[in-house]
């Protein structure tokens, strides 16, 4: 039942609109998930355990059959216990994961918008002004973009002109970007086509046209409006630094997408910048994208650009996000804020309730230590007893922790990401935090080793004579 119910929030997060109501649902839907696959994935964990302690008795001796004895015959007690710390600690682990892979989700962003290592805004320049840019040092590789109208029956669209070769090898692509066609080969064809255009899938479907069909666009001319004929090599679903190929594919939201990068009108086209200048008699631009060394000292760099008047340099690395809009710094701070209250909360909470609960086992079963040590038991074997049997359930309950954490941790990252201000062009991801889950793991082990030994070492001071007089 709590696998279904997992199913099904997953199933309505892709099938839900985006709105307040709806993320309630699969909110209290998921939360609901969460809670009864901890208590059975306890439930379960316990009767394994009991069996490999068992199995292993033949190692540790007899004080792993006792122990799994009690792990079979106390469920009253050990599951709870179970529950409470697979709740808290994966609760821990899925803020760590879901605040890693918001970092890493909006660094792709933010790299996919600027299109390039380096993308420089400027008042109008010459072409030329590549060689400029490309003299200062850590500059490789710069194309210049020409944006221009174009229309066809019914829409209206951006044609962007450029170095097909050199965006090929500068832009900062992704596997979606081209569907199911690798960037490189598409670029290609369109740098071999001189009149070649990449046209977005939603036109291209819309148009009825595939690779190697002509396709006559009205363009600006000297003084008066011309048609020019393309030859449709490919089309494009998103690129960088011009975000969608068409608005038809952009997500709703309050921003819109690419951070105020995205291509104008319905959409845009890629071709190649010589034909294109050469028909529309430009010799001018505004943005040029560029490729940056690897040692490039940022500093540098950025003295040497800002010394030219009119230009605007932006790199991934520059790019502020929370400074487009307030809208967006909200949120962002929100969440930030959110993130780390909640992270602490829920590492405090499992820290205590590690040593809490596991000193209250130990207490409540005071006389059954006492039998144990007036029938021969000595201290050690006390200790060794109760330390093995709070050690497994503890370590059960971080595996089921860390499987729970990464699950639920990639459920409310998707309902975080459809709450954002802005459209995502790239994929989410879920992202790992390896280094900090390792140091919240290791604190999480120490504190399951003290809280288990320290309830064991008070169980072997039990005193037989003391706690069995009123018997």
């Amino acid at each position: 039942a709590s696998v279904s119910l997992l199913a099904i929030v997953v199933v309505l997060m892709y099938l839900l609109p985006k709105g307040n109501t709806f993320f309630l649902i699969e909110l209290g839907l998921g939360t609901a998930a969460w809670f009864f696959i901890a208590y059975n994935g306890s439930r379960i964990s316990r009767v394994g355990l009991a069996g490999i302690s068992k199995r292993l008795s033949f190692i540790f001796g007899q004080k792993n059959l006792i122990s799994a004895a009690y792990l079979r015959m106390r469920k009253g007690r050990i599951i709870p216990l179970m529950v409470v710390l697979a709740l808290t600690m994966s609760t821990t682990i899925a803020f760590a994961v879901q605040s890693e892979s918001l970092r890493v989700d909006l660094d792709r962003e933010v790299t996919y918008a600027v299109g390039a290592d380096l993308r420089i805004a400027c008042t109008v320049r010459e072409f030329a002004f590549d060689q400029t840019l490309a003299a200062i040092e850590g500059v490789e590789q710069v194309t210049p973009v020409l944006s221009a109208w174009a229309s066809f029956p019914g829409q209206d669209i951006t044609i962007e002109a450029l170095d097909a070769l050199i965006y090929a090898e500068i832009g900062n692509f992704d596997q979606s970007s081209f569907g199911d066609n690798d960037s490189s080969i598409v670029l290609s064809a369109l740098a071999a086509t001189p009149n070649g255009i990449i046209l977005s899938e939603y036109h291209a479907a819309f148009l009825n046209k595939t690779a190697g069909q002509t396709l006559d666009l009205e363009m600006s001319g000297v003084g008066t409006l011309q048609t020019v004929t393309f030859i449709v090599v490919g089309v494009v679903y998103s690129a960088p630094g011009f975000g969608y190929a068409s608005v038809m594919d952009i997500p709703p939201s309050t921003l819109g997408a690419g951070f105020g990068f995205q291509a104008g009108y319905s959409g845009f086209a890629i071709t190649n910048l010589n034909f294109t200048a050469e028909v529309l008699d430009a010799e001018t631009t505004d943005l040029f994208l560029a490729s940056l060394a690897e040692d490039t000292n940022r500093t540098q760099l950025d003295y040497d650009l800002w010394s030219h008047p009119g230009v605007y340099p932006t790199t991934p690395e520059t790019f502020n996000l929370k400074a487009r809009s307030l809208q967006t710094a909200l949120f962002l701070n929100t969440v930030e804020g959110l993130f780390s209250i909640g992270f602490v909360m829920s590492l405090t909470l499992s820290i205590f309730a590690l040593s809490i609960s596991l000193g209250s086992v130990v207490r409540e079963r005071r006389k059954e230590y006492a039998v144990m040590r007036a029938i021969g038991g000595s201290k050690r074997q006390i200790v060794s007893m109760v330390f093995s049997e709070f050690a497994g359930v503890v370590l059960a309950s971080l595996i089921l922790s860390i499987l729970l954490g990464g699950i639920f941790g990639f459920i409310m990252g998707f309902l975080l990401n459809n709450m954002m201000p802005f459209s995502r062009t790239l994929a989410a991801t879920i992202s790992l935090p390896w280094y900090f889950l390792s140091v919240v793991l290791i604190i999480e082990i120490a504190t399951m080793i003290i809280g288990a030994y320290l309830p064991a070492r008070e169980a072997s001071r039990t005193e037989p004579a003391v706690v069995l007089r009123n018997m």
